[in-house]
């Protein structure tokens, strides 16, 4: 079973790493499908912690691709 805070993890990496690509507008970006393997990757087996790391630099630099 998937814990609450797992989910919500998953969640927000998946909203972090759309917005990212979608900021830069460049569709070079956008790894589909090698993208979102890395994201159920990272989901699974890296501490709840560092994921919370990248996803707050990960909102920083959306912003300050928003700011450009």
């Amino acid at each position: 079973m998937i814990s609450k805070n797992r989910a919500k993890v998953y969640e927000e990496l998946n909203y972090v790493a759309n917005e990212e690509c979608n900021s830069l507008g460049d569709e070079s970006f956008n790894m589909g499908t090698i993208h979102q393997d890395l994201i159920n990757l990272a989901y699974r087996y890296a501490p709840i912690k560092e994921l919370r790391k990248l996803i707050k630099e990960g909102i920083e630099i959306i912003k300050e691709n928003e700011e450009e």
